[in-house]
């Protein structure tokens, strides 16, 4: 059989519990902890994925049809790729 008790009953138990104290000096658990990447972090200093620059890198875009299961007959590449910077553009065909 399954006991039904509710948040205030249950939180009087674990106060009245005799096994739960408060952390002591020597002991890890209930302790706070030092961070050391926090200040990197809040500050921007962090190195992520995507603010990595090294030399010749390139990005890719993907651009999707804006029609759910629509059919492309056919795809325009030479307005991207006249664009400066482009390195390159590739549509199905290619």
């Amino acid at each position: 059989m399954t006991e039904q008790l509710d948040a205030g009953l249950v939180a009087e138990r674990i106060a009245e519990s005799d096994q739960l104290s408060a952390p002591s000096g020597d002991r890890e658990i209930g302790r706070a902890r030092g961070r050391k990447e926090d200040a990197r972090l809040v500050t921007g200093r962090t190195t992520w994925t995507d603010n990595i620059q090294l030399p010749g890198m390139l990005y890719v875009a993907f651009l999707r049809s804006p029609m759910a299961h629509a059919r492309i007959t056919r795809a325009e590449t030479s307005a991207a790729r006249s664009r400066p910077g482009v390195v390159a553009a590739f549509c199905g065909r290619d």
